[in-house]
Parts: structure tokens; sequence; C-alpha cells
């Protein structure tokens, strides 16, 4: 019994048959690595993404931007009387927001550091 590769080198001849046979190889290969490499980068992309959640930092301040265990509201300057020394914060218009909006923050600021002096040299 004669298998289907048989039947058609007998009818297309040695050479023609080898190039058909040879190009139908590569374009298997060729499928076969683009098709690993879009895997390869989905499954990236995925573990990426599993990643971030995980490691993903939890919040420190609350909606309100509230410390959250103890619920202090005190200004970012670390004053404890501070009623409120930074300009209005565009997100939630609050005075005690320093560089970015407490709402959902997830650190805490524990230093202040002054400028002493600025030398400007032209």
């Amino acid at each position: 019994m004669l298998n289907l590769f048989e039947i058609i080198k007998s009818n297309l001849g040695d050479d023609t048959y080898h190039q058909q046979q040879s190009t139908e190889i590569i374009k298997l290969h060729h499928e076969a690595i683009g098709w690993r490499m879009l895997m390869g980068c989905l499954c990236f992309f995925m573990r990426a993404a599993n990643e971030e959640i995980r490691y993903r930092l939890h919040p420190l301040y609350d909606s309100r931007g509230r410390l959250l265990g103890t619920l202090e509201y005190n200004c970012d300057c670390l004053k404890s009387e501070c009623p409120g020394c930074h300009l209005p914060c565009r997100r939630c218009h609050s005075t005690f927001c320093g560089a970015s909006c407490r709402i959902y923050r997830t650190y805490r600021v524990t230093e202040v550091r002054k400028l002493q002096e600025l030398v400007f040299d032209y």
C-alpha cells in the first residue's frame, strides 16, 4: 500500500518533490516558531500582571486622607498643630497634602528636610 508522499513523489519527480517537501517543512517550522513566540509573550505578560497584583503596595491612607489604623489627619510637614501649610491639592483640595495627594497613598512622610541655602551661579 502506497502512502501519500510516495504517490506525490512518483507523479512529480525527485527534484520538485524534495523542493515542495522542504518548503512545506520550512513553512511549518516558521509557523511553529511564530506560535511559540506569541505564546511566550502572552505568558510573560500574564506573569507580569500576576506579579504586579501580588506585590502591589497596600494604601496607608484612606479615602479621606487619614492615616489608617490611627485615623490621624496631620499635615505632611509633620508638625502636630499645623492647620495645613501646603497649597491646596488638585485632587482633594486639602492643604494637608504635600507633593502628592494623600487619598489611598502607599507611603508615609517620615522626615522633612529643609534647604539651608540656595546658591545660584550665573
